[in-house]
């Protein structure tokens, strides 16, 4: 490992400087100030042997960790940077290292990384350096890695509604952002290969919501069920089961675009910065106040995701309001791409002279990310709202000092316990909110607008300090700021779109009365709820499920013994039921440890009951009997409420299907399979296919038939 010191840019720009006065007041004043960026901040770079010999050599970083030690190290091809710099001779290299020659070199990191060194001053960087290294092991956790998203193969990202409510769009930008989304809602509803498309490139990077998230679960396996009906056989669509299924989706479906959970072309990226520098700094070749050496300028990144040129919009999480929209132009720089491996989950960026740090509301290196995107009508509003000013933190602070106690480690718990951060976000969200409104309807009162700007900044810096309060010390107290904030700006009814994003972060229902305001995120929630109210309603014939066995070609024989193993069946089946009910009871208010064990036993209750099913279900008569048994008492709404003679309600009968479909043999599949009558066809990407679906190219692969 090569330890190096840390390196600083600092310059000035035009900002909306949050300053406290004496009374610990914010006051935000629109100014030139004096910025102070970290260039490495919780970075390293890491040789690509090592990559590969930990089996990422497909990936572009890895989060690592020791004792007293985090970064976040990112893929690079350190040997070959020496090679082509004539680097022979560890005397050639700055910093300290304990290595003997530089091919042993694996790792660059920089001392913010090394968290033993806040423990005192930074005298002596080499001899805490040689410390540290005397009393850790060799072996670094991994703590994460990138990875793409989970929606259509890592081609699309979702949006969330701070980003949107920042935007400005108009009721009419906001109808055209929603095009694809409303078309491929329309789509799913009304065709079966829509839906494959939905379950497979969507729902497996985002579980359906259910009001009862105990449910999650028992879904995945409804999830899988429905599928597996599906791919065999497009008329399964015609059944009250997956009338029942298709009603869930899209009702979540319709909750996710309201909470501004859109889906748009683009990525998460993991943010690198300065790497270039870093490598000709380890070299000698770069110091401090040098210029930047790729991407100098503001707006200037690199991200293969996209294509060169490719006009960009990103924003970080917690994102608060306009000033933190970062317009960017994509750039692909040949000597970054020789040095190091960047996936398309990557973005390199430049620090030097650029506010990016502020303006991604204090984003450092340790595996920071922003979401990307070029949609078009989103980068056009981004690049309307650029002459917001980006809110900088002018206020002062200390390190905190904990004592090496139980009581010192209370104080950490208590301080990290008491975050605002949410609140903030919320608060921050109602005055864009305001500030948008009031722009649509009184465009004379300039000054007054400006100044609500000036104050969401104030949250903007706020939420910084949230997040840093169990480091750092500021004479601020946020529940004041808040309070204060609050009072000036009282809005007694809250954004229509606040029954669904409360719903989504309380996982509770959304209590008061709202109003719809002229903001993105209003027009949002109106036009959907116009849409779903106007979209198709397609009527479903009711097909029971013992329709396809007659079509079968299968003779149904009855053995001795079937009545008993369906009775058998289903009485381990209720027992089954009952013993989940009970693990999940005992999952309210749990930690996260208990809760994923009993998560895991639950799982084996069920897998336990998928075994027996599979094992008991002898023949196509016992099939036959559990699905008539299942059309009758089988509303597809899994209610829970009505039970049948023997006890069962109609969640035990919805439990019961899965089983069935998910049994070793798969019995009833291949029964589906036998009874296709019609041609299907599955939507696969194809950047030469002719259907868009979110941007990404679709194109139809006919599906063989079974049977001719």
């Amino acid at each position: 490992i090569l330890f190096m010191k840390d390196q600083k840019s600092v310059f000035q720009t035009h900002a909306v400087s949050v300053e406290a006065d004496e009374n610990g007041r914010l006051i935000p004043k629109e100014s030139t100030v004096t910025v102070e960026n970290k260039i490495w901040d919780g970075e390293a770079l890491l040789d690509t042997s090592v990559f590969k010999e930990s089996g990422c050599e497909n990936r572009g970083m890895m989060l690592l960790r020791n004792r007293f030690f985090k970064t976040c190290a990112f893929h690079t091809d350190l040997q070959r940077y020496f090679a082509d710099n004539n680097i022979t001779e560890i005397s050639q290299l700055c910093g300290y290292t304990r290595a003997r020659s530089v091919s042993d070199i694996r790792m660059i990191v920089t001392e913010s990384s090394l968290k033993y060194l806040k423990l005192s001053d930074k005298k002596q960087f080499n001899a805490k350096v040689s410390a540290w290294l005397d009393n850790v092991d060799d072996t670094f956790g991994i703590v994460k890695t990138d990875k793409p998203t989970g929606f259509f193969e890592g081609k699309v990202v979702r949006t969330s509604y701070q980003l949107l409510n920042t935007l400005g769009l108009s009721r009419e930008e906001s109808e055209r952002l929603l095009k694809k989304t409303l078309d491929y809602y329309e789509n799913v509803r009304n065709d079966p290969a829509y839906m494959r498309n939905y379950i497979n490139y969507i729902l497996p990077g985002n579980e359906i919501e259910e009001e009862n998230t105990s449910e999650i679960r028992y879904f995945n396996a409804r999830q899988n069920a429905i599928l597996g009906c599906l791919s065999q056989n497009d008329r399964f669509a015609e059944t009250t089961i997956y009338k029942a299924f298709r009603s869930t989706v899209l009702s979540s479906f319709s909750k996710k675009i309201r909470s501004g959970k859109l889906l748009v072309k683009g990525t998460n990226a993991t943010i690198f910065g300065n790497g270039l520098e870093l490598l000709s700094a380890a070299i000698g070749r770069f110091r401090e106040g040098d210029a930047a050496l790729a991407l100098a300028g503001e707006g200037r990144i690199m991200c293969k995701q996209f294509e060169n040129g490719a006009r960009l919009l990103g924003c970080r999480s917690p994102h608060v309001t306009m000033g933190n929209l970062m317009c960017a132009q994509n750039e692909h720089v040949p000597e970054i791409d020789r040095y190091f491996h960047l996936t398309n989950e990557i973005v390199y960026v430049n620090a030097i002279a650029c506010n990016i740090q502020q303006r991604l509301n204090g984003c450092d290196y340790d595996s920071d990310t922003m979401l990307l995107t070029d949609n078009p009508i989103i980068v056009d509003a981004a690049n309307k709202r650029a002459d917001f000013a980006v809110p900088v933190c002018s206020i002062a602070s200390t390190l905190k000092q904990y004592e090496a106690s139980t009581a010192g480690l209370s104080a950490l718990d208590y301080e990290i316990s008491q975050n605002k951060i949410g609140e903030i976000i919320n608060l921050s969200q109602l005055l864009n909110t305001l500030y948008w409104h009031n722009t649509v309807n009184h465009p004379e009162k300039r000054e007054e607008n400006e100044a609500l700007y000036r104050d969401i900044c104030i949250l903007a810096v706020l939420s910084g300090m949230e997040i840093d309060k169990a480091k750092r010390n500021y004479d601020v107290a946020s529940d004041s700021v808040l309070a204060v904030l609050k009072a000036k700006y009282p809005m007694k009814l809250r954004p229509a779109f606040f029954k669904f994003i409360m719903y989504t972060l309380e996982k509770r229902h959304f209590e008061g009365e709202t109003k719809s305001y002229d903001t993105t995120m209003d027009y949002i929630v109106d036009i959907t709820k116009q849409f779903t109210a106007k979209a198709s309603k397609k009527r479903v014939k009711k097909l029971p499920l013992v329709h396809f066995l007659k079509m079968s070609e299968d003779k149904i024989y009855s053995g001795s013994n079937d009545a008993k193993n369906c009775r058998a069946l289903k009485e381990h089946l209720h027992e089954s039921q009952k013993r989940i009910s009970e693990l999940r009871i005992t999952m309210h208010g749990q930690d996260a440890d208990e809760a994923y064990q009993l998560e895991k036993e639950i799982e084996t209750v069920y897998r336990e009951a998928i075994d027996y099913v599979g094992a008991k279900l002898k023949n196509l008569y016992m099939l036959k009997s559990l699905l008539r048994d299942i059309d009758e008492n089988e509303s597809g709404e899994d209610s829970g409420e009505d039970s049948d003679e023997d006890g069962n309600s109609e969640r035990f009968y919805a439990i019961l299907f899965e089983l069935l479909c998910l049994e070793k043999n798969r019995r009833f599949y291949k029964i589906l399979s036998q009874a296709r009558d019609t041609n299907m066809y599955d939507l696969v990407p194809d950047e030469k296919g002719e259907i868009d679906i979110y941007g990404i190219k679709h194109s139809k692969k006919y599906v063989k038939m079974a049977k001719n």
